[in-house]
């Protein structure tokens, strides 16, 4: 893998699907953007629906905020969403004990993700942002990933440059 912020590359191991990414993420191969891993690999559980405040159909104008990047922390792009809550239990190794999505109903886009340890403890939360482009299409805005036992963040401002 290159790493920019090294200009180097890695060699990882695509079998440890929940490692953090190198130079300090908190993002997961199997966590970015809530989910990406085989879903065979997990156990699936339906939970049901609660609303939530949602980054939901925002605009690329909000990410700005008196010159300062806003991403997830824009309230004007937040409405109330009837999340579809999933929970799924790996079935191979990982760090991961069980795993919730909170997800679009219409575009199964996932708006929070929660990660627990071994222990059954909080350990990383994803908050995802959405905007509509300009073709009609849903894309990813920005993300934060908190680690909250080590009380660490990090925050993408993706979309610039994910849909260029």
């Amino acid at each position: 893998m290159y790493i920019p912020a090294l200009r180097r590359v890695r060699r990882m191991a695509v079998s440890q699907r929940w490692d953090k990414l190198p130079g300090g993420q908190d993002i997961t191969y199997d966590g970015a953007q809530g989910f990406e891993g085989k879903p065979t690999n997990y156990e699936w559980e339906y939970l049901g629906r609660k609303q939530l405040l949602c980054g939901h159909n925002s605009t690329d104008r909000l990410m700005e905020i008196k010159g300062k990047p806003g991403g997830g922390g824009c309230d004007q792009t937040y409405q109330r969403i009837n999340c579809v809550i999933l929970q799924f239990i790996p079935k191979i190794v990982s760090s991961v004990s069980k795993g919730v999505l909170f997800l679009d109903p219409e575009t199964y886009n996932c708006y929070y993700a929660e990660y627990y340890d071994k222990r059954a403890r909080p350990y990383l939360c994803y908050a995802h942002q959405y905007v509509v482009r300009k073709d009609g299409c849903v894309g990813i805005m920005g993300f934060l990933v908190s680690d909250i036992q080590r009380i660490h963040s990090s925050n993408n401002y993706v979309y610039n440059s994910f849909q260029n």
